[in-house]
C-alpha cells in the first residue's frame, strides 16, 4: 500500500515539474520575442508655422535587436539632408535622442522612422503635423514717403521679402518696419520669408494708403 501511495507521489511530482518546466520556457520564450520598438514625440500640436522650429524626440527600447535607424523630414530646411541615419553606437550612447525641424512649406509634413533590425526586417514609425502659413502682409502708405510694412511673424530669424512688382524688393529682418522711400511704389506685390537661399510660398498684397 505505502508502494503504491509512493508512486503516486512520485507521478504527481514529476507531473508537477514538468509543467512547471513548461511554463517556465513558455514564458522565456514570450519574453524573447518582446520586438523593439520606437516612439516618436513632436513638440508641436496639431499645426506649426513654416519657418517655426520645433524639437522631435526619438526613444527607442530593445536595441540590441535594432542595427539602426533612418529619420526622414522632407521640406526641413535645417537638414543638409531630408533623411538622418543613427546607428546603434548613436543609440546606445544617448537615449532619447533629439532633433529639429523646421519646414519652409505649408501642408501635411511627415516624420517617419524606419528601424532596421538586425534579423533584417524593418519597422516603420511616424508622426505627421500641419504646416501653415501665419504671413499676413500690410503695406500702408502713411504721410510723406513713409512706408509701413507689417505682417504676422515667424519664429525663426528669417528676412522679410517685400517684393513689388515691376519695382523694387525690399528687404526686412522684422515683422514690422517703417522705411522711407524716395521712389513711388507699384500698387501691388508679394511678400515671402527667406534664409539661406530658402524661401517660403509667398501672399499677395496691396499698397494702402493712411
Amino acid at each position: 500500500m505505502k508502494l503504491i501511495v509512493s508512486f503516486a507521489s512520485l507521478i504527481t511530482v514529476m507531473f508537477t515539474t514538468c509543467l512547471l518546466m513548461y511554463v517556465i520556457s513558455f514564458d522565456s520564450k514570450s519574453f524573447q520575442s518582446i520586438s523593439p520598438d520606437v516612439t516618436i514625440r513632436m513638440e508641436a500640436r496639431d499645426s506649426i508655422p513654416v519657418f517655426s522650429s520645433r524639437e522631435i524626440t526619438v526613444d527607442a527600447c530593445g536595441i540590441d535587436q535594432i542595427d539602426y535607424l533612418v529619420l526622414t523630414s522632407e521640406n526641413n530646411w535645417l537638414w543638409e539632408s531630408p533623411d538622418s541615419i543613427i546607428n546603434k553606437g548613436k543609440l546606445r550612447e544617448k537615449m532619447p535622442l533629439s532633433f529639429t525641424v523646421s519646414f519652409s512649406d505649408t501642408g501635411w509634413k511627415y516624420i517617419q522612422c524606419v528601424i532596421q533590425l538586425t534579423s533584417g526586417e524593418s519597422v516603420i514609425r511616424s508622426v505627421q503635423v500641419y504646416v501653415y502659413s501665419p504671413l499676413l502682409p500690410k503695406v500702408i502708405e502713411c504721410s510723406g514717403d513713409t512706408i509701413l510694412f507689417y505682417t504676422p511673424a515667424v519664429e525663426d530669424n528669417v528676412s522679410y521679402v517685400w517684393e513689388f512688382r515691376g519695382g523694387p524688393v525690399i528687404y526686412t529682418n522684422l515683422a514690422q518696419s517703417r522705411i522711407q522711400l524716395k521712389q513711388k511704389l507699384p500698387p501691388e506685390g508679394r511678400l515671402y520669408v527667406k534664409i539661406d537661399g530658402v524661401v517660403s510660398p509667398s501672399i499677395p498684397f496691396q499698397l494702402q494708403s493712411y
